[in-house]
């Protein structure tokens, strides 16, 4: 009787599975019909018995729901932990340029080689890459005002009677880390890594504007991470990557008094990246690094409707 069941079972997912496959036609994608006749399988096996009940398969409908709206916006989100060596992979795939943006504390930079080895193989490519670094710091604390009610202010123009601080695990314990502080571990970044430019910004001064974690493949593709590190999303959506281009033009545009830039040197550049030579004298200005002239050639690039 038992087996008799199962065998049952069997071929009524089987028959549904064909069915599906009248309905939808041939998968030209191997790999792709695989996947989804693994997924109308583990559905109908798992999902839709009668003795289980409604609850498993409205969780079941709305997972599928969640993947489908995605789908139709051109993305797919993943978990963090299933995701990062995708968004790894976005280095090696891109054929002109990637860009992006980091919220918070450096540790996966400066404790990850895999991001190190990613950005190196892109430079190899002729692919440059431009970060922007924003520290994610809170207002700490406020000293009195001098005495004729104005800010002291420092050697680099910013009030001293503020200081932000970013709140940074360190093992079990959290550390607290400076704007200064930051600028220094970014420097060290910078010089370790072959990138074209780094930008260090605070995000007190992004009024306005979203914390994003951003990155930018040749205008085609844009992956963003969560600020809460769980999900990332990637997405071709052209609505999607003008907004994230429009963003990333803003912070390149950014005059902030605090922020501090990093050029790769100008016959680096020359050397590294030769087909981009006459767009980058085209839009180079007196004194203007050629590195800061790359990253706004490329980020002005049209993008398609």
């Amino acid at each position: 009787m038992l087996i008799s069941i199962i065998v049952t079972s069997h071929f009524n997912i089987e028959k549904k599975i064909i069915q599906i496959e009248k309905t939808f036609g041939a998968i030209t994608n191997s790999q792709a019909q695989s996947l989804f006749h693994k997924i109308f399988e583990s559905y109908y096996a798992n999902f839709d018995r009668a003795e289980q009940g409604p609850m498993l398969k409205t969780w079941a409908h709305e997972a599928l729901s969640y993947l489908g709206e995605d789908m139709k916006e051109s993305a797919i989100s993943l978990p963090h932990k299933w995701a990062e060596t995708l968004l790894l992979n976005i280095y090696s795939n891109a054929n002109q340029y990637v860009v992006s943006t980091h919220v918070g504390s450096l540790e996966k930079y400066e404790k990850n080689a895999k991001y190190q080895l990613a950005e190196k193989s892109a430079m190899e490519k002729g692919i440059p890459v431009i970060r922007f670094y924003l520290f994610d710091g809170i207002l700490l604390m406020k000293e009195p005002l001098a005495n004729n009610g104005l800010p002291v202010m420092d050697e680099h123009g910013r009030p001293v009677s503020e200081e932000y601080i970013q709140m940074e695990q360190d093992g079990p314990s959290r550390k607290e880390v400076t704007f200064d502080r930051y600028i220094e571990q970014v420097r060290t970044l910078h010089n370790k890594m072959p990138t074209v430019m780094s930008i260090v910004m605070s995000t007190s001064q992004l009024k306005g504007y979203e914390k994003r974690n951003l990155v930018m493949a040749d205008g085609k593709v844009v992956a963003e991470t969560a600020n809460d590190g769980t999900m990332i999303r990637i997405t071709g959506n052209n609505r999607k990557l003008r907004e994230a281009q429009y963003y990333l033009r803003e912070l390149l545009g950014s005059t902030g008094k605090t922020n501090q830039h990093h050029y790769m040197r100008d016959g680096d550049i020359e050397k590294r990246f030769i087909r981009f030579i006459r767009a980058i004298e085209a839009n180079k200005e007196r004194g203007k690094p050629k590195a800061k002239a790359l990253a706004e050639h490329l980020l002005n690039q049209t993008l398609p409707e």
